[in-house]
């Protein structure tokens, strides 16, 4: 997830964020005034202590090739001792 923009406003901070997959995000509120949340244009209000869960879909970033594989975490299995 890499962050696009943010930007406040008096009681209200908006997010955008580029997500090659789709995730939730946990916003909370440790302030002590009520604030709405806005990631990609879903807007949640939380009151202090309160916590919203916010669904982000895949976005990419225009600007950018492809940037996230699905198997860049896989490896080849590695025998050891290694067998001569």
């Amino acid at each position: 997830m890499d962050l696009a923009s943010w930007e406040s406003e008096k009681n209200r901070e908006n997010f955008k964020f580029f997500s090659a997959v789709e995730q939730k995000i946990d916003v909370f509120n440790m302030g002590t005034h009520k604030i709405d949340i806005s990631i990609n244009g879903d807007t949640k209000t939380c009151t202090p202590g309160d916590h919203n869960i916010i669904q982000l879909g895949i976005t990419s970033d225009p600007t950018r090739k492809e940037f996230f594989a699905t198997d860049f975490l896989n490896e080849p299995e590695v025998e050891y001792p290694a067998k001569r």
